[in-house]
């Protein structure tokens, strides 16, 4: 594991537990749930892309297009799956799939 996706995994627990507990003591629990599968999904959509960049630049080819559609397509799964919960999960797992991009931007250096 990089030093870069080590501090990128740390920002999107600490910002998953904040967005857990704003989300259980403001909206409603069922969000709170929301925001853990969106962070467990935006954990296995970092590991994934990790690991198709690892594959692509070990053999020196462009990025596949399969691996960036089974990411997008865990994350409409998950959208979905807290959809069938609540309308506040859906918006929990948005966020919770947003983190990934938010640790991006806070993790860059």
């Amino acid at each position: 594991m990089t030093n870069t996706l080590r501090k990128m995994t740390i920002v999107i627990i600490l910002l998953a537990l904040i967005e857990f507990v704003i989300f259980s003591l403001l909206i409603s629990f069922k969000g709170a749930i929301g925001v853990v599968f969106g962070s467990l999904g935006a954990l296995i959509n970092l590991f994934a892309l990790w690991s198709d960049v690892k594959k692509n630049v070990s053999k020196k080819k462009a990025m596949s297009v399969i691996g960036y559609l089974m990411r997008y397509i865990l994350s409409a799964m998950i959208l979905i799956f807290a959809g069938l919960l609540s309308t506040q999960s859906i918006i929990g797992a948005f966020f919770g799939l947003m983190n990934v991009k938010f640790a991006a931007f806070l993790s860059w250096r």
